[in-house]
């Protein structure tokens, strides 16, 4: 092994210095800010306290949703704190409906009338209690419908079932369907033009690559209770996913006993599913549990125009693709909960993910001289069966500090206080065999013999062990104070066995290879953040530290390549809430985005002779800096929501393609430079306009590159924007209508242009027995009209590349909830 030699860095574009005093700027805005708040505003601020009316222990986490009487528009929301607090701003006056649902609790709504002081003033609502759900919850009939979306301070909510198109779906439906996500035709999710980290239930997905996004796309919407958007997530959360995190929280019953949900699902283009959940609660322990089975299939065809520009006469070669990709999915995810006390509690859970796939891929190759004739013409196939498992098991200790000194003294520090120990273990393993078929056609359409096998065995097993701890301190009732430390150690062995045949001897390989590669990764990080309102003006700054090491060994004395470096990572939230229905949110946070072990890799990963695929040991961390503005308006009938951005990053890699005088192409990973991104995203919303709603939300962003260093040339800048709107309706009681469509125009790309893609969606669901029912048919892409094209040039090539993928299908689901069960929030999505 050759001597490896640390790289000790603060790295990040703006420094360690520059972080702390931004950190320290936006702390003095806010003192600023809240000494600027008027207090002239004829609007009131509703309070209150959440309490068990069994124990009388505060309620933490309860949704807190404000209509106007007789308005299903919900002109403020929030949720209460860890002391059961909450605090609503700026509500004008009127009379309104407040409703609090918590899983776990019968939903209660209060009435309470708001007088117009002319001045500000502050309404306390007193100590409100909510009822556990029992076993005679059917015999209480109070239904309250769920918002869409819930603006929080630091998230947006969206309930999963109101997403058009993402019943009979997989998660990667439900992605789809938020206004501030754009999910592309091979799965990849982004957020404002980056990737984010993708959580469940409050933790990390255990798997990532190609394996998490094969679990998106066939985990079951149904299962999705909503997902959690945060743009710039606080210094509390782990600084990677320069897109910011989206967290994906699961449904659970909600009534004492067994409570739960169950469905079935298809499509017509081989979707088939099948699954439920349940929670039992009794006593101080609750178990919940799900489990869920998938098959899907997809057929695709592509066809590629290469033309190599190094040798004279130019050449042409032409690669014309069809595949066939079946597979299945199965998930199995197990939770305990035990109160220990009166305030200390553990929780337990554990999942375990298993796919299989297996594809079929037939390619033509055409070479060709300058006049397009053809010189030599072979096919190349290849049958590939991969099977993949992931399995997670945590372990949290959550214990809540109580009491004062003593009666009549001032409360001590413990007061309001909570310490959460975690303890994470993950592990996952791939494997992929695959036979690839190399015929030579002498003559046009006549195939003669395979003249060429070629075997390939891929294993990859990925371990991570995460540890950490959070206290966090509440300071009155309007100031928070938190701080912790997460650990995470990850390493991921990967072995590759190729060999190459003659029909004639198969038995005997006329070559063999065979490599691999160690990747090993920690991460220390430690935080601190501050939460404090000042009236209508909420606010939250903090400050990450992490120390990270990445290191690669690969065998054969190809030598250790790796680095350790420092960050620090500063993050604020300021929130202003005006008259009713107008909310104001600046946020900022940076973020990193590090190379994984498949990026890293400098192995040909590709067994096709004509085109490479290798990695690059030298990639350094992309850190990216991310402004934030969310404003937005409700009224009764309209709203209106605008989230202007700005974006930088710096060190940013990405895929280039070059191709060498044999014709040879290689996509391998480089740093370009840097970026500076900005645009905007526009949502209308128009809310029982004659029993329909509508939604318009329109997305533009302008990207600023600079690449001259590495792509010797001036980058151009590039411009996109996509449009989607949706219509929704109660065509009669129980059945409603719901259509979408989606406009992408074309955009350009570091090294080409993609076209263009439309996409539409039309759905029903129809709900009965009391609501527990309910029965979804949706259809997709009903005309055919998805296609995406892709046009790449460069100073040794120009190539052009068209990709068809049916997406049209129809879709049903069919799901019944049990004993009162229905979507809840769970613990683990406000977790982490």
């Amino acid at each position: 092994m050759a001597a490896f030699v640390p790289n000790r860095t603060c790295n990040g574009g703006f420094g360690p210095l520059t972080s702390a005093l931004f950190a320290s700027a936006m702390l003095l805005a806010v003192t600023t800010a809240s000494a600027q708040v008027p207090g002239d505003r004829a609007s009131s601020t509703l309070m209150g306290s959440l309490v068990d009316s069994q124990s009388g222990e505060v309620v933490a986490s309860v949704e807190v949703l404000v209509r106007a009487e007789g308005d299903t528009a919900t002109v403020a929301s929030g949720l209460s704190s860890r002391s059961g607090r909450f605090v609503i701003p700026a509500v004008g006056a009127g009379m309104y409906e407040v409703s609090f649902r918590r899983l776990g609790y019968l939903p209660r709504v209060e009435s309470v009338s708001l007088a117009d002081t002319g001045a500000a003033s502050s309404v306390d609502m007193g100590s409100i209690s909510l009822v556990p759900s029992a076993v005679e919850l059917t015999e209480v009939n109070v239904v309250v419908d769920r918002p869409a979306v819930v603006y929080a301070a630091d998230r947006d909510i969206y309930a999963a079932d109101a997403i058009v198109g993402a019943a009979g779906g997989g998660a990667t439906d439900v992605l789809r369907g938020i206004p501030d996500l754009e999910v592309d035709i091979d799965g990849e999710v982004t957020m404002y033009g980056e990737s984010p980290a993708i959580y469940i239930n409050g933790r990390e997905a255990p798997m990532s690559g190609e394996s998490l996004t094969l679990f998106l796309e066939q985990f079951p919407a149904e299962n999705i209770d909503n997902v959690e958007v945060m743009p710039n997530p606080s210094a509390r959360y782990d600084a990677e996913g320069a897109g910011g995190i989206v967290n994906i929280v699961l449904k659970e019953g909600v009534g004492l006993g067994i409570s739960g949900n169950t469905f079935v699902n298809g499509g017509t283009r081989g979707q088939l599913g099948t699954g439920g959940r349940a929670t039992y609660q009794r006593g101080p322990l609750t178990l919940n549990g799900g489990a869920s089975l998938r098959h899907s299939s997809d057929e695709s065809s592509s066809t590629e125009l290469r033309q190599n520009l190094l040798v004279d006469p130019i050449t042409f070669l032409g690669q014309d693709a069809q595949s066939d990709r079946s597979s299945w999915s199965g998930n199995l995810d197990l939770g305990g909960n035990y109160e220990l006390g009166e305030s200390t509690e553990l929780d337990a859970d554990l999942s375990f993910d298993r796919n299989s796939s297996a594809a079929e891929r037939l390619t033509r190759y055409t070479e060709m001289d300058a006049g397009q004739n053809i010189t030599e013409e072979y096919d190349r196939i290849s049958i590939d069966d991969g099977t993949g498992s992931s399995f997670d098991f945590a372990l949290e200790l959550e214990h809540e500090f109580g009491g004062g000194e003593a009666e009549g003294e001032r409360e001590s520090w413990d007061r309001g206080n909570e310490l959460n120990i975690e303890f994470e273990f993950e592990r996952g393993n791939d494997g992929d065999d695959s036979r690839v078929e190399r015929r030579v056609l002498e003559e046009l359409g006549a195939i003669d013999y395979a003249t060429e096998l070629t075997w390939e065995e891929d294993r990859e097993t990925e371990s991570e062990v995460a540890l950490g701890f959070d206290l966090a301190r509440e300071l009155g009732e309007e100031a928070e104070l938190e701080f912790g430390y997460e650990g995470e150690f990850g390493w991921t062995d990967e072995s590759r066995l190729r060999e190459m045949h003659l029909p004639e001897s198969p038995a005997d390989p006329i070559s063999r290879e065979q490599n691999g590669f160690l990747h090993r990764q920690t991460v220390h990080g430690g935080y601190l953040t501050l939460s404090r309102d000042f009236g209508e003006l909420g606010t939250q700054v903090g400050l990450r530290a992490e120390h990270a090491g990445n290191w690669l060994e690969l065998p054969d004395d190809g030598g250790t390549h790796g680095r350790d470096y420092f960050s620090l990572f500063p993050s604020a939230n300021l929130n202003y809430s005006f008259d009713r229905g107008k909310r104001l949110r600046l946020s900022y946070s940076k973020r990193v985005r590090r190379p994984s072990s498949n990026v890293l890799n400098p192995i040909n990963t590709s067994s096709d002779p004509l085109n490479r695929r290798i990695g690059n040991p030298a990639i350094e961390p992309q850190y990216t800096h991310s402004f934030t503005l969310n404003a937005s308006w409700s009224g009764e009938l309209l709203s209106l929501r605008t989230s202007p951005f700005f974006r930088r990053s710096v060190n940013e890699w990405e895929q280039l393609r070059t191709v060498d005088g044999d014709g040879i192409s290689t996509t391998t990973y480089e740093n370009l430079g840097s970026t500076n991104s900005y645009g905007v995203s526009i949502t209308t919303s128009v809310r029982d306009f004659h029993g329909f709603g509508a939604r318009v939300t329109l997305n533009g962003q302008r990207t600023d590159r600079d690449y001259a260093a590495v792509l010797d040339r001036i980058t151009p800048s590039s411009t996109r924007w996509s449009l989607r709107t949706n219509l929704d309706g109660e065509v009669f009681q129980g059945l409603t209508a719901q259509g979408s469509l989606t406009y992408n125009p074309p955009r350009d790309l570091p090294q080409g242009r993609s076209s263009s893609t439309v996409m539409t969606q039309l759905g029903l669901r129809y709900r009965f027995l009391d609501r527990r029912a309910s029965l979804n048919v949706n259809i997709t892409d009903p005309l055919d009209m998805y296609n995406s094209s892709i046009e790449r040039s460069s100073r040794g090539f120009v190539e052009t590349g068209r990709e068809r993928v049916s997406r049209r299908r129809l879709n049903f689901s069919l799901s019944y909830s049990f004993q009162g069960a229905g979507g809840g929030r769970r613990g683990g999505g406000q977790r982490r």
